[in-house]
Order: C-alpha cells, then sequence, then structure tokens
C-alpha cells in the first residue's frame, strides 16, 4: 500500500530538522571550545587581572 503524501512529507521535514539541529550542535560545540580558548589566551596575556596572588596558607600557621 503507498503511503500517504503527507505522511511522507512530514518525515522528510521531521529528518531535515534532525539533519538542522546536529549541525547547530556541532557549530555550538566548536564555539564553547573557541570560547575557551580565547578566555586561555587572555589568562595568559592578563594574568594579574583576575587572579588573587598565591598565598602559602601553611607557611603562616
Amino acid at each position: 500500500m503507498a503511503e500517504i503524501r503527507t505522511v511522507v512529507t512530514l518525515r522528510r521535514k521531521r529528518d531535515e530538522i534532525i539533519a538542522v539541529i546536529k549541525l547547530y550542535e556541532r557549530q555550538l560545540e566548536q564555539a564553547r571550545a573557541d570560547l575557551a580558548h580565547v578566555n586561555a589566551a587572555m589568562r595568559l596575556f592578563d594574568a594579574g587581572a583576575d587572579e588573587r596572588p598565591y598565598v602559602d596558607i601553611h607557611s603562616l600557621l
């Protein structure tokens, strides 16, 4: 028995949407990695801005 055209069209559209979501997830993963690298580079070039100086509290006791 032949499938109803509406069902075939909806399945095709569903598959399209799944593919787009997978693409966006890969792009989001790449963007997160890029952000992590930029943040790491910022820490290297501006090391003293956000960091508190290291203090060995055990030697103070």
